[in-house]
């Protein structure tokens, strides 16, 4: 009996002086404490065999570690690429070892790290590097993670973290600079793009980060010219407006140069200046509906190229009965206005000569007379859907179209007003103008307070037709 109490009151953490038995072993107990070993017979006590021995009480074991010896291994293996072109997630793993793990960075603060859009700091049991580059960085960073444990075990991983501007997770071991357009015209702008290229795979390079330079061979006889100039070295884009009088100019070279400190590669550029295509109009033209015109469009200049031809540019239709055609290689307007067509009408016309690449937009204004035109109008009756305080504003919704007929409409924009024409106080209603010439209203109301029902008419102004007003509408807000 003894023996059971002195074994209970040892594991209970108490400290235990011998104890005389008066019949069988004496037994010396220890209270153990981590990481001091197991209690244990003293030297010259029982073992317990025998008739009336005791039996020897389980030892008390060291703490066990997790899961083994402390590791750390990083995944994925290698170096961390981080690049523009994907997010990166590198984890160093810590496993076994004791609790209390705890995790240094050496090679890079994570404060630098964060410059480049890139975190760095521990994650649950691991330590997280993660991201894309917003910004371009140097080469890179030699990285040492460290891991250490509340009893004394260390382990620490080292990698390169490699900052990667290019495209691919690696910047290509051989590419060129290519420039997109090297041709002018007379008092015309232009924009000459520079572009990078795998020489290995023909794949375009992302150009971010690379550092562009304008330069001639000969300073004091080839001067670069103040109509030639690069405001942005990041981007390396060329602009300028030509000189009136056409030739060559040059030559010069660009340069461009990797942010990891690779060497510069470098693009020759000769501008060749051509003269001007000249539209020799008319610029407007005055019609009467019921009346057949015809007229041949004619000009002169840019590079003489016999393939030319002009086109509608697009949201600036022609009066109806009107069209583009061409005819024995010449380009002109003909047709016959029809009614409904009276108004003021400008046209964009879009002028291409296919040898050299130009291109030139000018306007004729067409001006239909012979009836008043018809005025703005909205297409039959607005939309309603159901309006419920607390629901979708994607599905509440009011649109309605204008009427497509007749002269152009200008650019549009929408609006809710009462029925005295006054703009309608809903905070509720975002109104916009969408593709078609359609006026849509999206309606949030969130508060109980908004609910009840509402007489307004919805708006359309037009830069070049003026107003058109729907019918009233009413709206009715449902409570929740």
């Amino acid at each position: 009996m003894r023996h059971d109490i002195a074994l209970a009151l040892a594991l209970a953490g108490a400290t235990l002086l011998p104890v005389a038995a008066s019949a069988g072993p004496e037994f010396y107990y220890r209270n153990v404490g981590p990481g001091q070993g197991a209690s244990a017979p003293q030297p010259g006590s029982g073992t317990g065999s025998g008739g009336g021995g005791a039996q020897q009480p389980d030892p008390v074991p060291d703490p066990e570690p997790e899961t083994g010896p402390l590791t750390l291994t990083l995944n994925p293996a290698g170096p961390i690429n981080a690049s523009w072109s994907r997010a990166i997630e590198a984890r160093f793993r810590a496993a076994g070892g004791c609790p209390g793990k705890r995790f240094a960075l050496a090679g890079a603060d994570p404060s630098v790290l964060a410059q480049f859009g890139l975190t760095a700091g521990p994650s649950g049991s691991d330590y997280v590097i993660a991201g894309k580059l917003d910004v371009v960085g140097p080469g890179g960073y030699n990285l040492t993670v460290t891991v250490s444990d509340d009893c004394g075990a260390q382990k620490s991983v080292s990698t390169w973290l490699y900052l990667n501007p290019g495209a691919s997770d690696a910047p290509p071991s051989s590419w060129e600079l290519r420039l997109d357009g090297t041709v002018a015209y007379a008092g015309q702008a232009f924009a000459f793009y520079p572009e990078l290229h795998n020489t290995e795979s023909s794949d375009a390079i992302d150009g971010r980060g690379y550092t562009y330079s304008l330069h001639t061979l000969d300073p004091a006889n080839r001067p670069i010219p103040s109509w030639l100039a690069m405001p942005d070295p990041s981007t390396g884009v060329l602009l300028g407006r030509a000189p009136a009088a056409a030739g060559s100019y040059g030559p010069f070279y660009v340069t461009a140069k990797p942010p990891n400190g690779g060497l510069e590669q470098s693009a020759d550029l000769t501008v060749k200046v051509n003269d001007a295509f000249t539209f020799d109009g008319p610029s407007a033209v005055a019609l009467e509906v019921g009346v057949p015109y015809a007229h041949d469009f004619t000009g002169s200049g840019s590079c003489g190229g016999l393939d030319r031809y002009f086109e509608i540019d697009g949201g600036s239709p022609l009066p109806t009965g009107l069209a583009l055609v061409s005819k024995n290689g010449k380009w002109g307007i003909a047709g016959t206005p029809e009614p409904g067509t009276t108004g003021s009408w400008p046209v964009r016309l879009s002028y291409w000569e296919r040898e050299c690449g130009f291109s030139q937009l000018f306007t004729v204004t067409f001006t239909v007379a012979g009836e008043p035109a018809a005025p703005l109008a909205f297409e039959g009756t607005p939309f309603l859907m159901p309006v419920k305080v607390g629901g979708n504003p994607d599905l509440q919704v009011l649109w309605t179209r204008l009427d497509q007929s007749g002269p152009p409409r200008g650019s549009l924009s929408c609006s809710l007003v009462n029925l005295d024409g006054t703009p309608a106080n809903l905070p509720w209603a975002t109104v916009y103008a969408d593709q078609g010439y359609k006026c849509e209203a999206n309606f949030d109301p969130t508060e109980d307070a908004q609910a009840g029902t509402y007489v307004v008419r919805m708006r359309a102004t037009t830069t070049l037709r003026g107003q058109a007003e729907t019918a009233p509408v009413t709206i009715t807000v449902d409570p929740r």
